[in-house]
C-alpha cells in the first residue's frame, strides 16, 4: 500500500514540474478552430503553434464561451467560416484586447457551462491544441440569479474556476500533458512500446458472421456477406496505396464477439478502427447511411467500469495499469479515451462529407450510441451503416460491386484527409 501512495505522489509532482516548466516566451498563432458535436456536450479545440495562457468563461444573454489567449493572433483563417457548418454555434468572432491578448467569442444557442479545459501537447501530427469541454446546463438561473450580459471589456466567468496552464497545482481533469507524458511519469521512459509505427495501422471490422447473419434483406441478402465483401474491397484500395497496415477482424464467414473485435485493434495499436454494418428497419421506405461514434455518456460509464476493473493489464494497449493506483488509471484511461473521441470525430466528419457527395445520407447522418465495439478507449471508432436492408432500393444497390466501390473510395478518401491532417 505504501508503495502504491508513493507512486502516486511522485506521479503528482511530475505532473506540477511539468506544468509549471510549460511556459511560452514567443507569440502563438491560432491556426484552426474546431467544434465537436455530442448528445448534451460541446468540444472547442483551437490548433496553436506555441502554449498559451488563457483564461475561458461563459456570459449569457446570449450565451457565449469568451476565451484570451496572451501574445496570440489568428493564422490565416476565418474563425466566422465555423459556425456556418455547426447546428450549435451560432458566431464566432475575435478580435485584439490590451497587453497584446486575443479575444475569441464563441456564441451557442443553447446555455452551457464549462465542464473542464485544458492544454494538450504536441504530439503524432497534432500541434499544440486548448480543449475546452461544455456541457447543456438545465434549468439555467434566471433574474437576480441569472448573469447579465456585459460589454465586451467587463467580463465575468460563470463557470466553474478556470485554470491558466502554468498553475503548479493540478486537477485530474485539467491535464497540460500529453498522453505520453502520463505514461512516461508513471512507467519511466519505456514508451517507445506505444509510439505508432511509420505506417499507420487500420484495422476494418465486418460486422457479424457465422451463426450471426445480421439483418436480412429484401432479397435474402446477409449483412454479414455484404460487410466483409466492403471490408474487402476497402482493403484492396488501401493495400493499393502502400501507405498503411490494415488488418481485417475477419476474412472469412465466422462469429467473434464484440470484445474480441475491439481487443484485436487495441492489441495492434490501431490509428483507426472502422466497424461496417448495414441496416433495417420497419419502415421500408427509409434509407440512407450514418456514421456512429460511441456517445459520451456510454463511454463514462466504460472508463469509469475500467478504471475501477481488478484485471486492468490490457486496458490501453502497451501500457500495463494493473500495479497502479486507481486514481492514476482513471486519468491515463480518461485522456487517452478523450483523446480517441475527438480523433473519431474528425475522421466521422470527414467521412461523411465524402459520402455527400456520393450517396445518399441520412439527415444528421454523424450519430452517437454505446455500441461495445466503438469502447477501445486508445483506438479512434467509427461505425458506418451503409444503408438499410429492409429498403428495396437501397439493399439492391449494396448488392452491386459498383456501388460499394463509391462507397469504398468515399472511406479511402476520407482516411486519405484523415491522415494528412
Amino acid at each position: 500500500m505504501a508503495s502504491k501512495l508513493f507512486t502516486f505522489k511522485g506521479f503528482l509532482l511530475v505532473l506540477a514540474m511539468l506544468l509549471a516548466q510549460q511556459g511560452t516566451s514567443r507569440a502563438a498563432m491560432v491556426q484552426n478552430l474546431r467544434i465537436g458535436q455530442f448528445e448534451d456536450s460541446v468540444r472547442i479545440v483551437l490548433d496553436l503553434t506555441e502554449n498559451s495562457p488563457y483564461t475561458a468563461g461563459v456570459l449569457r444573454n446570449p450565451t457565449r464561451l469568451v476565451i484570451d489567449l496572451e501574445r496570440a493572433r489568428i493564422d490565416g483563417f476565418n474563425p466566422a467560416q465555423v459556425a456556418k457548418n455547426s447546428t450549435l454555434i451560432r458566431d464566432v468572432r475575435f478580435g485584439r484586447l490590451e497587453n497584446e491578448k486575443l479575444r475569441i467569442v464563441v456564441e451557442l444557442g443553447e446555455h452551457h457551462v464549462i465542464r473542464r479545459n485544458f492544454v494538450l501537447k504536441p504530439h503524432s501530427n497534432f500541434p499544440w491544441r486548448l480543449v475546452v469541454d461544455l456541457v447543456k446546463e438545465s434549468g439555467a438561473p434566471s433574474g437576480a440569479g441569472a448573469q447579465a450580459d456585459r460589454p465586451p471589456g467587463d467580463i465575468a466567468v460563470v463557470s466553474p474556476p478556470v485554470n491558466a496552464v502554468n498553475t503548479a497545482s493540478p486537477r485530474p481533469d485539467d491535464q497540460s500533458l500529453s498522453f505520453e507524458d502520463l505514461i512516461r511519469s508513471v512507467q519511466g521512459d519505456g514508451v517507445g512500446a506505444i509510439i505508432r509505427g511509420a505506417r499507420p495501422v487500420i484495422v476494418l471490422d465486418p460486422g457479424h458472421g457465422g451463426r450471426d447473419p445480421g439483418a436480412i434483406g429484401v432479397s435474402g441478402i446477409q449483412e454479414k456477406t455484404l460487410t466483409l465483401q466492403m471490408a474487402l474491397e476497402i482493403k484492396r484500395r488501401l493495400d493499393a496505396l502502400g501507405k498503411y497496415d490494415v488488418h481485417l477482424t475477419r476474412s472469412d464467414d465466422r462469429a467473434l464477439s464484440l470484445r474480441a473485435r475491439r481487443q484485436k485493434a487495441m492489441r495492434l495499436r490501431a490509428d483507426l478502427f472502422i466497424s461496417i454494418h448495414a441496416d433495417s428497419h420497419r419502415n421500408p421506405q427509409t434509407r440512407g447511411l450514418s456514421v456512429y461514434t460511441v456517445s459520451e455518456r456510454a463511454s463514462d460509464a466504460e472508463a469509469k467500469a475500467l478504471a475501477e476493473s481488478e484485471n486492468r493489464a490490457d486496458i490501453v494497449a502497451g501500457l500495463d495499469l494493473s500495479n497502479e493506483p486507481p486514481e492514476v488509471s482513471s486519468i491515463l484511461i480518461d485522456l487517452a479515451r478523450r483523446e480517441s473521441m475527438n480523433r473519431a470525430a474528425i475522421f466521422a466528419s470527414l467521412l461523411v462529407t465524402e459520402l455527400s457527395q456520393r450517396v445518399t445520407i441520412l439527415r444528421n447522418p454523424h450519430r452517437f450510441a454505446g455500441f461495445a465495439v466503438l469502447k477501445a478507449p486508445d483506438v479512434p471508432s467509427v461505425l458506418l451503416e451503409m444503408g438499410y436492408l429492409s429498403n428495396p432500393d437501397e439493399e439492391r444497390l449494396l448488392r452491386q460491386p459498383q456501388y460499394r466501390a463509391r462507397l469504398a473510395e468515399s472511406v479511402v478518401n476520407a482516411i486519405e484527409k484523415y491522415f494528412a491532417k
